[in-house]
């Protein structure tokens, strides 16, 4: 397989199944597929339920209870104006300066991609620590234990402190094209630009793939790639999915083990923390109704084995396809693509189902006026024909 893995990709045979991955992401996103989700469950999982709340804060359905003196109601319908007013520039904001990341990102890694890593940096430290304290206060904080996070955190060790290291950019390559990508349609992660959780979200799983592609893709004296004299296309199988396996993700799966069930297992129960395994099992998939199934007959430690072993299993898959990007261009902008279409299409249905009332208001007016100006129409046409 390491010999022929180039040969495949140089053929005419690739333009067969370069697109394949991309292929599959949209026909999941327009087919509404939950399969992946239910397979991977590898970070911070942002619903669309959250970003609701945080779209009607301040509603009616989420106020207090009025006080019953006319004085101090008004007092506290001055204050709900406030926090509203006050909610409203914050959303406003986080959307103009979300829309300003996209721009931004658009440009650095088309105009000039190796120095997309000043960009990627910030951004990424900023949003993690401001999903720490988040979740630190909703005792969520050992979700920062799960395995994107740790990525994150390889990719800036590679462009900051080990540029040149070659095995460790084919590790962060491969875990930023394999679970990291796959997680931006598994999670239905979208481009919601009022709500900086999910834009936090698909900067920690889509700015790493990001990164790695213009690395990857624009090759010079700041980054190695590969070992001094070898080609790209020589790099082998084993040498990115097997050596991404046995210097990372193997030791991420064993020690998240020890650490989050073996050793801090009863302290997380009895403080009531949350970690991504509790989502997992309470959850209506299939890997859900597995690990239920399992519970009933085994120890809570086996079951969380199992947890593991899902985990590892979709690594390895997400890494395998993820070979190809390595292989052909073609392939790498096809799937950039494909999952940034697929954070704009889950937007989209967020933004139709929370503003629905109005836009179908908005539709019925627009069809109203169209109906008016078919009916004038025929009104022109009928006394055209009647004239003649």
């Amino acid at each position: 397989m390491d010999l022929t893995l180039a040969s495949i990709f140089e053929s005419s045979f690739a333009w067969v199944i370069i697109f394949i991955p991309a292929a599959l992401v949209v026909l999941a996103v327009l087919s509404e597929n939950k399969r992946m989700a239910a397979l991977a469950q590898l970070g911070g999982l942002q619903t669309r339920e959250e970003a609701r709340e945080t779209l009607h804060l301040g509603s009616p359905s989420t106020a207090a209870p009025v006080a019953p003196t006319a004085g101090r109601e008004r007092a506290f319908s001055n204050v709900t104006q406030k926090l509203q007013k006050k909610l409203k520039l914050q959303d406003k904001m986080i959307f103009t300066l979300g829309v300003w990341n996209i721009g931004m990102t658009c440009f650095i890694v088309g105009g000039a991609p190796l120095s997309f890593y000043w960009w990627h940096t910030p951004k990424v430290v900023i949003l993690t620590l401001l999903r720490w304290w988040t979740f630190y206060q909703q005792k969520k904080h050992y979700l920062l234990y799960d395995f994107c996070y740790w990525a994150n955190y390889l990719c800036l060790a590679y462009v900051w402190f080990f540029p040149h290291n070659d095995r460790l950019f084919r590790i962060i390559f491969m875990a930023s094209n394999g679970p990291l990508a796959w997680s931006v349609l598994a999670f239905n992660h979208s481009l919601i630009f009022h709500s900086y959780p999910h834009m936090t979200s698909l900067a920690i799983h889509l700015s790493p793939l990001l990164l790695t592609y213009g690395i990857r893709w624009h090759e010079s004296d700041m980054f190695s790639i590969t070992a001094e004299g070898q080609s790209p296309t020589d790099v082998t199988y084993t040498q990115l999915v097997g050596e991404s396996l046995l210097y990372f993700y193997l030791w991420w799966v064993v020690l998240y083990y020890i650490w989050i069930f073996l050793v801090l297992g009863s302290y997380i129960r009895k403080r009531g923390f949350e970690v991504l395994f509790n989502r997992i099992i309470s959850g209506k998939g299939g890997t859900a109704k597995f690990l239920q199934n399992m519970r009933g007959t085994c120890p809570e430690l086996v079951v969380q084995l199992a947890y593991m072993g899902i985990h590892l299993c979709f690594g390895i898959f997400t890494m395998t396809i993820g070979v190809m990007f390595w292989y052909s261009k073609l392939a790498h902008i096809s799937f950039i693509m494909a999952l940034s279409l697929s954070a704009a299409w889950n937007a989209a249905g967020f933004y139709f189902d929370a503003f629905s009332c109005k836009y179908e208001g908005q539709l019925a007016e627009r069809a109203r006026a169209l109906r008016g100006k078919a009916q004038q129409e025929l009104v022109k046409k009928a006394n055209a024909a009647a004239q003649k």
